[in-house]
């Protein structure tokens, strides 16, 4: 494995783990944030290792979706997660009414945890 894409794995683990302290302190809104870097990474993470780059947060999406989903590589509900846990924080980060309660948190988190776990699972680690 690449160093650069154990590095990513280990942010995303970390950004998990940010994602669980904050939820237990029903901070919801900064959960969602970090599970989505939690999946952010490990999108990352997946591109690198196969030689793929990107630069904005829509581009990387594009890719994951292209080299991964209509592959079949990883499965959709990965992906719809994914774009769900990215609109629940734009939202949450940009919208001055938005409001995430419990629920957007606990999805945001157990999804967060799914994905990163089927990342780790097709990198073989």
């Amino acid at each position: 494995m690449k160093e650069e894409t154990e590095k990513l794995l280990e942010r995303a683990k970390e950004c998990l783990e940010e994602a669980r302290q904050l939820y237990d302190y029903d901070h919801y809104l900064g959960c969602v944030n970090r599970s989505y870097y939690c999946t952010f990474c490990a999108a990352r993470a997946l591109l690198i290792e196969h030689g793929q780059f990107v630069k904005t947060h829509q581009g990387l999406q594009n890719k994951f979706h292209q080299h991964f989903i209509k592959t079949g590589l990883i499965d959709r509900i990965h992906a719809d997660n994914f774009r769900y846990i990215f609109d629940l924080r734009q939202a949450g980060d940009y919208e001055i009414d938005a409001r995430i309660n419990k629920g957007d948190a606990t999805y945001a988190l157990t999804a967060a945890q799914d994905f990163l776990e089927a990342i780790q699972q097709k990198l073989g680690g």
